[in-house]
């Protein structure tokens, strides 16, 4: 009999770890690094899964890939809050998350397309308002400072750019979401339209495995509408993969070990260079779920150029399911 059990083991130990190899090609599976602290900003209840990396920018830079490391402040500060509003909801804001500025003049910023959505499944206006929260400094307070438009949107590349149109008025201290300016640090900060600086674009096709990124993004809003911390973060992680996709190819996502707050979806990704080579998003948005995986930039190089050339043509609503 103990021969038999023996022999039993023999068998099944490969079946385990076929079992475990399986498991590491499925989105989301396999382990997970856990932070040892979650930030303050975290939605209660939900769960938090991020690098023990994970952290505030508070000004200083980052631990040096190599000499052309870029510094943490310098990266920040392309780096804005996305919110969508429909000024008939309390609260107002529908959804929030990141975008990154690619261009100064005119103000051009790349995002998420899932963010900015127009519309829901059956084709009605998911919002009223897209507006723009800048960084006045790294480790700061986003203000709500400007408000923008679609410039161009892909939804098989899951990536839009937003134009920006003005300064939000600062009369009687208005945020223009529908809060109070006051409380969320709103203002009209005049001078140029953003006064943001463009992230340099890199090239996400020559990233290999193993090689170091930083993600950075907003926490998120609670959903209650509760005030919460939202100074920029910033995670560094490494390329674990390319995962492909039928309808954008071989190069469709990148997978790295990071598990990001809601709020991040549509920051940045900078390589070791401080070069743009990614987009952090969600599969679908959800302010429960963590941000897990990376758009490669170039599947954004089109994009760019219809938002510099002046946008596309009118954006379509989906057509309605029964």
């Amino acid at each position: 009999m103990p021969r038999l059990v023996r022999w039993m083991l023999v068998l099944l130990a490969p079946l385990a770890l076929a079992c475990d190899r399986t498991a590491e090609l499925i989105p989301g599976s396999g382990p997970e690094a856990t932070p040892t602290q979650a930030p303050a900003s975290a939605t209660p209840g939900a769960p938090l899964l991020a690098p023990a990396s994970l952290r505030l920018v508070g000004g200083g830079e980052a631990p040096a890939a190599d000499d052309g490391a870029a510094a943490e402040a310098d990266l920040a500060r392309s780096v804005v809050q996305i919110r969508v509003v429909d000024g008939s909801r309390t609260p107002p804001t529908v959804r929030d998350g990141s975008g990154v500025v690619i261009d100064g003049d005119p103000a051009l910023i790349l995002t998420s397309a899932l963010l900015v959505a127009p519309w829901d499944a059956e084709g009605e206006p998911l919002y009223d308002a897209i507006l723009v929260a800048t960084n006045p400094a790294p480790g700061g307070e986003p203000r709500l400072t400007h408000e923008a438009s679609l410039a161009a949107y892909d939804p098989v590349s899951e990536l839009a750019v937003l134009r920006v149109e003005g300064a939000l008025p600062a009369a009687d201290g208005a945020s223009g979401d529908g809060t109070d300016g006051a409380a969320n640090g709103a203002a009209n900060t005049g001078g140029p339209l953003l006064g943001a600086p463009a992230a340099a674009v890199g090239d996400s096709a020559a990233l290999k495995r193993g090689d170091g990124v930083r993600l950075f993004g907003h926490p998120g809003l609670d959903p209650s509408g509760a005030a919460t911390p939202q100074t920029v973060m910033v995670a560094e992680a490494s390329l674990t993969g390319v995962r492909a996709d039928p309808a954008t190819g071989e190069a469709a996502w990148l997978t790295t070990e990071a598990r990001l707050p809601h709020g991040a979806a549509g920051g940045p990704v900078f390589n070791a260079a401080g070069e743009l080579v990614g987009i952090a998003a969600q599969i679908a948005y959800s302010a429960a779920a963590p941000v897990a995986f990376v758009r490669p930039i170039d599947l954004a190089a089109a994009l760019i150029e219809e938002a510099r050339a002046g946008g596309g043509g009118a954006l379509r609503p989906p057509l309605a399911h029964p």
